[in-house]
C-alpha cells in the first residue's frame, strides 16, 4: 500500500497560523540518530511495542463499538498492543466494562481522572500528557486516538506500524471521517446513529462503514491535514516536542493543531495510511455546543510546554494490564 507523505502544514492565515510553531529547546531525542536504521521490533521481554490511548467519558455505547474492532486488529508479529482507555469521570460503566475485559485476558489498562459526574470539561489533550509522564504507557511506541472512534479495517493498527519496523524519525497518521457529525457538531439522535450503523454489517467489515460516512473533513485531508484523528509517534519524540500544549485547558480543537504543527517543523517524516484502512469514524454524540476561544492564538509564537512542567495531572485510580505467567 502507497502511504500518503505530508511535509507541510496547509493552513496560511490566521487564526490557525499565527507564526511558526516554537520549537525552543527542541533536541531530537538520541533514537534520531539512528535514522533509517530498524526500530527496536520487538521490544525488551515484556514490554509492549505500542499503546494505543484514548480518552472517554459517558460514552460507553460508542466505546464498546469501537472496541468490537480494535479487539480483532491484527498487527505483525512482533508488534505486542496495549491499551490505555483514560477516563474523565464516566458514570455509565466504562470501569466495569474495562475490567470484564481484563478478565477476558484483554490487554486493557484503565485510568480514572476524577469521579463520577464531576461537572466541567477540559481538553482530553491533558490526559494524553499524563499518561506518557506519568508511566501509563510502558512502550517506545504511542497511538493517540479518542474511543469515540471506530477503525475503519482490521488492518487499522497493523498499517499504521510498519513504517515504524524500518526506521525511526516517523509519524503514521489515520484519515478521519464522520457518522453523524464532526467531531464538534451533534447531528443526530443516538438511536439515530444506531440505525444508520445498522444498515451494513460494519463488525464483520469494518471497511463497509464508508458507506454511510460523510467526506473527509477538510481539516483531515491525507497529505494536506492540519491535524490527526488518531496517529503512532515515539515517546521519546512526544516527550522532547514538550508533549500537547497545556495551556489550553478547555476541551480539544486549536491544541491538536498546534501538535501537528510541531511535529512537522521538528523533522519527522509524516506519512498517512489512506482509506480503507487508514480511515477512523466518528460516532456523532452530544456536545457543549458552546465554542472555546482559541487560547493564545494572538501570539506571535505559541509557546509551548518547556522543561518538566507538563504532564502533572495524576489518575486518582488505575488498573493496569493485568500480568499472567506465560
Amino acid at each position: 500500500m502507497r502511504l500518503i507523505e505530508q511535509s507541510e502544514f496547509p493552513l496560511l492565515r490566521t487564526p490557525f497560523n499565527p507564526g511558526r510553531p516554537d520549537l525552543t529547546g527542541y533536541v531530537p531525542p538520541p533514537s534520531r540518530a539512528r535514522k533509517g536504521e530498524p526500530a527496536e521490533w520487538p521490544p525488551a521481554d515484556g514490554v509492549p511495542l505500542v499503546t494505543v490511548v484514548g480518552t472517554v467519558r459517558d460514552q460507553l455505547v460508542a466505546f464498546e463499538r469501537s472496541w468490537a474492532v480494535w479487539a480483532r486488529q491484527r498487527p505483525t508479529p512482533g508488534a505486542t498492543v496495549e491499551y490505555l482507555v483514560l477516563d474523565d469521570g464516566s458514570s455509565d460503566g466504562v470501569r466495569d466494562r474495562v475490567l470484564g475485559l481484563q478478565d477476558a485476558g484483554h490487554p486493557v489498562a484503565w485510568a480514572s481522572y476524577r469521579g463520577p459526574a464531576v461537572p466541567g470539561e477540559r481538553s482530553c489533550t491533558l490526559l494524553f500528557n499524563s499518561a506518557v509522564r506519568q508511566g501509563l504507557v510502558r512502550s517506545p511506541l504511542v497511538m493517540f486516538q479518542w474511543w469515540d472512534r471506530i477503525p475503519g479495517s482490521f488492518r487499522h493498527l497493523d498499517l499504521l506500524l510498519r513504517p515504524h519496523r524500518h526506521a525511526v524519525g516517523l509519524v503514521t497518521s489515520a484519515v478521519s471521517r464522520h457518522v453523524g457529525g464532526s467531531s464538534s457538531v451533534e447531528s443526530m439522535r443516538p438511536e439515530e446513529l444506531a440505525a444508520v450503523l445498522d444498515l451494513v454489517d460494519w463488525r464483520s467489515d469494518p471497511t463497509r462503514l464508508a458507506r454511510v460516512a460523510g467526506p473527509i473533513g477538510g481539516h483531515c485531508r491525507p497529505g494536506l491535514s492540519s491535524e490527526s484523528s488518531g496517529f503512532v509517534m515515539r515517546v521519546d519524540e512526544f516527550v522532547a516536542l514538550g508533549g500537547y500544549d497545556e495551556r489550553y485547558t478547555a476541551r480539544h480543537g486549536y491544541v491538536n493543531v498546534e501538535l501537528w504543527r510541531r511535529i512537522l517543523e521538528s523533522g519527522q517524516r509524516v506519512l498517512v495510511v489512506p482509506e480503507p484502512h487508514g480511515a477512523n469514524y466518528h460516532q456523532s454524540h452530544p456536545t457543549d455546543r458552546r465554542k472555546p476561544g482559541y487560547g493564545h492564538l494572538g501570539d506571535r509564537l505559541v509557546c509551548r510546554n518547556r522543561g518538566v512542567d507538563w504532564g502533572r495531572l495524576e489518575p486518582v485510580d488505575h488498573e493496569p494490564v493485568p500480568r499472567r505467567e506465560r
